[in-house]
């Protein structure tokens, strides 16, 4: 019986991988939704986005390798 449990365990994680995993995908595309309506109402308008994108991504944390924000 051991060998039949440890069957069940390993397929219940990899359920909850790909769980997971469809998780993040709704996610993705649930965020990537917003930034396309985002980008359609805004599109004349660079530095709503820029705005919108930095708010969203929640990273205070500068890259130094990053270009200058437009318009700064």
């Amino acid at each position: 019986m051991p060998k039949v449990q440890s069957t069940l365990h390993a397929a219940d994680l990899t359920l909850m991988s790909f769980l997971k995993f469809i998780k993040e995908q709704v996610e993705e595309v649930a965020t990537m939704t917003d930034l396309l309506a985002i980008v359609t109402r805004n599109k004349d308008d660079l530095e709503d986005i820029e705005e919108y994108v930095a708010r969203e991504s929640g990273s205070d944390a500068t890259d130094p390798t990053a270009p200058r924000v437009a318009g700064a």
